[in-house]
């Protein structure tokens, strides 16, 4: 998704990464990674919060890297950027 916003942003999403052969999850924000997880992390939603500061037109990136064979399962929910940072 690319847009156009000036100044402090708060980038929210739930993840989850459960299985033996689990791959990885990057978050790119023009380009520059701020956010990677890697391997299982169980039966679980885990929450993303990231404060990110942007300037202009601005591009993020998700991107699910695969596993070494089928038995890992990857997905994101309720993907959200809102002015102003991240309240924690």
């Amino acid at each position: 998704m690319t847009m156009q916003f000036s100044g402090n942003m708060c980038l929210t999403l739930y993840y989850h990464m459960n299985g033996t052969t689990m791959g990885t999850l990057n978050v790119y924000v023009n380009g520059v990674k701020v956010f990677s997880a890697s391997g299982n992390k169980g039966n679980n939603w885990l929450k993303l919060e990231l404060t990110v500061t942007l300037s202009g037109m601005y591009e993020v990136i998700i991107e699910g890297i695969r596993g070494s064979s089928y038995t890992g399962d990857m997905a994101i929910d309720d993907f959200k950027l809102v002015a102003g940072p991240c309240s924690s």
